[in-house]
């Protein structure tokens, strides 16, 4: 499984939420194979960790299984997290899964779940809002989600992990 998550807030505070989130997440997994059961224990965690103060986490993991004939399905949950993207070998980028809400505010947390299935020369994307909300100060124009999309389906086929990072860094600092 592979997960990223993005805290609200800078600092002291928010590393210590982000230590206890991938704890928790860690710890879930280790017993849970549903990524949204995942999820949902780690809001568990997260909301009497904030025990009232206004905070959260968003997050999106993604568990492989082996399907038939080379071809892998990922099992997404989301929780307030953006869209993963799917980069097919062909050089098409499509979105899958996101929605849900963010994690610790309340004690019934919506996590939003999909399956997608990656054939050889496909890539699984997860990015944070870093990405998207990508804007020159003073301008409010963001690189948004359509944009990160953009950028993957403009790459040859057969671009690296490597090359899919740089790319979407570049974008982000570009927009």
């Amino acid at each position: 499984a592979v997960v990223i998550g993005d805290v609200q807030g800078k600092g002291a505070g928010a590393a210590r939420t982000t230590a206890l989130a991938r704890s928790a997440t860690r710890t879930a997994a280790h017993f849970e194979n549903d990524p949204a059961a995942v999820l949902r224990t780690v809001n568990d965690v997260l909301h009497v960790w904030f025990d009232g103060r206004i905070s959260f986490v968003t997050a999106a993991l993604a568990s492989l299984r082996r399907g038939p004939s080379d071809t892998w399905h990922a099992d997404l949950a989301s929780a307030g997290h953006p869209p993963a993207l799917v980069r097919r070998a062909d050089g098409t980028a499509e979105f899958h899964g996101g929605g849900g809400l963010v994690l610790g505010i309340g004690t019934a947390p919506m996590v939003a779940d999909a399956v997608v299935t990656l054939a050889a020369g496909d890539s699984l994307v997860l990015y944070t809002d870093g990405i998207t909300e990508a804007h020159v100060r003073g301008h409010w124009e963001q690189l948004g989600e359509e944009g990160a999309r953009r950028t993957l389906a403009s790459l040859d086929p057969g671009a690296d992990a490597d090359t899919i990072a740089r790319a979407l860094t570049e974008a982000a600092l570009a927009h």
